[in-house]
């Protein structure tokens, strides 16, 4: 038996197409950049492939749980600002926000358990689609490549929920929207 290594780029797709303008995920990452201090640094091909591994997720999500889900929405606008939600679907309450989320965090960080309302981009990101569509409920599908750094791994624990406040998504997005204002983003 022989093997040999034929060196071939990662597959990526092609860039998905995207309304002109300013997106949420360019404010929150920006806003983000400059509480933490954190410089630019060039977007790498490495971190392609972490975001080609989130579309994965998404797609086997939707395949797997196509009559769960719900639709996957048009961009959405508001006061200037792009966003494109994962899914939407309706529950009990009403609309919900459903969020794919691939990950390289460990499932049991040192506080013993993983919780996504500790990811603050993910947070910013949820409460915004809420607010776009009225919802107060965001649905995360997390999936932990690496488990908790032992076996088993991967993980999927299932489907966090999250309920937010009126007060919490008005005060998110007007903070998103300020920011926007005085970077001159919008």
């Amino acid at each position: 038996m022989r093997s040999k290594l034929i060196k071939t780029p990662f597959p990526f797709r092609p860039p998905i197409e995207r309304k002109e303008g300013t997106h949420v995920s360019d404010v929150i990452n920006k806003m983000l950049e400059l509480v933490y201090n954190n410089k630019s640094r060039e977007f790498t091909e490495q971190d392609r492939i972490r975001m080609e591994m989130g579309f994965i997720w998404e797609c086997m999500c939707e395949v797997g749980w196509r009559d769960l889900l719900g639709w996957r929405p048009e961009e959405l606008q508001v006061d200037g600002i792009w966003m494109s939600p994962d899914y939407l679907g309706i529950e009990d309450e009403g609309i919900v926000v459903r969020e794919m989320k691939c990950t390289w965090k460990s499932v049991h960080p040192t506080s013993g358990h993983f919780d996504p309302t500790d990811q603050l981009r993910w947070m910013m990101q949820a409460k915004s689609y809420c607010h776009a569509v009225g919802a107060t409920v965001a649905l995360f599908y997390v999936y932990h490549v690496n488990g908790n750094y032992r076996p088993p791994a991967p993980v999927f624990e299932g489907v966090w929920r999250i309920e937010f406040t009126d007060l919490e998504l008005v005060e998110n997005w007007q903070s998103i929207v300020n920011f926007a204002k005085t970077m001159k983003m919008i």
